[in-house]
C-alpha cells in the first residue's frame, strides 16, 4: 500500500468515525463521505463515474430536501427517481444512481446507522431495452476527418478501431498496450 493510498484510508477512517459520532448528518452528505470512504476499493474510472452521479445528481436533490441520513424513506428515494426521470434521464441511467443509493444505504445498514436499507424497497423505473447500431466504414471515415484537428481524435480512432466504450479508453494504461503483439488489454 502506498503512502498515499494509506493516507486515503486514514481519511475515510476519519470520516467513518465523523458519522458514527454524529447522528444529525445529512444524506447527503453521507452519500459523498461513503463515496470516499469506498474510493481505494474501486478503480479509479468506477470512482469517477459514482462521484458524477453522486455529486452532479444524488446530493443536490437530496440537499434540497434537508433530510438526515437516518430520515430517508423509500418514499423519498422513489420521488428521486420519478425526478430524475421527469427531468430527461432514462431508466437505465436512474438505476445505475439506485446502484450507488443502494450500496451506500446498505453501507450504513451495515454500520448500524439506520436500521434498514429503505432502497431495498423502492419501486425501480424500468430499463429500456439497447438496441445497438453500428457505424459503416464510410460513416466512420466522415466521423474521423470532422474530429481531425480536435482534442478528441485520439479516443474516438480507438474506440472506431478497437470497439471500445469511453470508460474503457479512459481507463487505459501503458500495460495495457502490447506493441510487439499489436494488442490492446483491459
Amino acid at each position: 500500500m502506498s503512502e498515499q493510498e494509506l493516507l486515503q484510508l486514514i481519511d475515510a477512517l476519519k470520516l467513518n468515525a465523523d458519522v458514527i459520532n454524529d447522528n444529525s448528518v445529512l444524506f447527503s452528505d453521507f452519500m459523498k463521505d461513503w463515496l470516499e470512504i469506498h474510493r481505494s476499493k474501486i478503480q479509479k474510472s468506477t470512482y469517477e463515474g459514482y462521484y458524477k452521479v453522486v455529486y452532479n445528481y444524488i446530493t443536490p436533490y437530496f440537499s434540497m430536501l434537508g433530510k438526515k441520513l437516518t430520515e430517508i424513506t423509500t418514499e423519498d428515494i422513489e420521488r428521486y427517481y420519478s425526478y430524475q426521470i421527469l427531468r430527461g434521464l432514462s431508466g437505465s441511467t436512474v438505476l445505475k444512481h439506485h446502484a450507488n443509493i443502494r450500496k451506500a444505504l446498505a453501507y450504513a445498514k451495515k454500520k448500524h446507522f439506520i436500521r434498514y436499507n429503505p432502497a431495498m424497497d423502492a419501486e425501480l423505473p424500468k430499463k429500456e431495452i439497447y438496441i445497438h447500431t453500428f457505424y459503416t466504414p464510410n460513416e466512420i471515415e466522415v466521423l474521423l476527418k470532422s474530429m481531425a484537428d480536435t482534442k478528441i481524435f485520439l479516443p474516438v480512432l480507438i474506440s472506431s478501431l478497437l470497439g471500445l466504450r469511453r470508460s474503457e479508453i479512459v481507463a487505459l494504461q501503458w500495460d495495457c498496450v502490447d506493441l510487439k503483439n499489436s494488442t490492446v488489454s483491459l
